[in-house]
């Protein structure tokens, strides 16, 4: 379980900082160069679970196996204590990632790139002083 969360936590952290320094970025060259880079930083817990000694739970993770009660037909009540954690955990980060990476993350990702342009606009702005000619009240 607890591999399975670090791959998660692992890409939603990377893609956060993906996003945050693509929107940060003026030239082409430069988002595709920190797109790639943070590709290879994403596969890193892909590393992490090859270097894991052999064990009956890698074993299982490795091999297909089958399915012989589905969730549907089994009622949360009926569930031991470990499974009915493990069964909250998963809906908790599939409502995550339902509604928020999907369907939130281009708007906040518009919204970033609005706001950071126009901290570096502001920025850039306060560096060269006023432009000549301008109205100071």
């Amino acid at each position: 379980m607890m591999v399975a969360l670090m791959q998660f936590f692992g890409a939603v952290f990377t893609e956060t900082i993906n996003i945050l320094s693509i929107c940060s970025l003026e030239n082409t060259k430069e988002v595709i160069m920190n797109f790639i880079a943070l590709g290879v930083i994403a596969e890193i817990d892909n590393y992490y679970l090859k270097a894991l000694p052999p064990s009956e739970l890698k074993c299982r993770l490795e091999e297909p196996f089958e399915i012989k009660i589905l969730s549907k037909e089994l009622k949360f009540w009926d569930r031991d204590f470990k499974t009915k954690c493990v069964r909250c955990v998963y809906k908790f980060l599939r409502v995550f990632e339902v509604s928020f990476y999907y369907y939130f993350t281009p708007f906040i990702v518009l919204i970033l790139t609005y706001l950071i342009a126009g901290q570096k606009e502001h920025k850039h702005q306060k560096e060269e002083g006023p432009v000549l000619g301008s109205s100071m009240q």
